[in-house]
């Protein structure tokens, strides 16, 4: 009797490849209007640097020149972890490209410190 084998690597190729072909016929989710503003923001920043996308992707945990041209062309949204390491990169805050993603990352610490130590003020006197 012949046990046909579910994961061997031409039945998992296959699976995958269709996964992609279903992928590419839906439309990408559109950026919002502030993922798009800092994408160019963060765009102009990257073309002042004297990096090639492929050096900054591999010296930045990046991935490939290809997400690095994604997050640059506003293709895929910058996330808290990327905008750091693009921070980091360039040697700027993440405010200088994203306002929205520094607010977001100056949150929980205002939520910690008021949790730690209350919401009023000290007074020093």
């Amino acid at each position: 009797m012949l046990v046909p084998i579910v994961n061997s690597i031409p039945r998992c190729s296959a699976i995958s490849n269709a996964n992609k072909v279903l992928a590419m016929g839906r439309p990408r989710k559109k950026l919002d209007k502030w993922q798009r503003d800092d994408a160019e923001r963060l765009k102009r920043l990257f073309e002042q640097s004297d990096q090639s996308q492929e050096a900054f992707a591999l010296q930045n945990d990046l991935g490939t020149q290809g997400n690095v041209w994604q997050y640059l062309n506003g293709h895929i949204p910058l996330n808290l972890d990327a905008a750091l390491k693009f921070a980091a990169g360039l040697g700027v805050t993440v405010a200088a490209f994203s306002p929205t993603l520094a607010a977001r990352l100056a949150a929980p610490i205002m939520a910690d410190h008021r949790v730690r130590y209350g919401s009023r003020r000290a007074s020093w006197h």
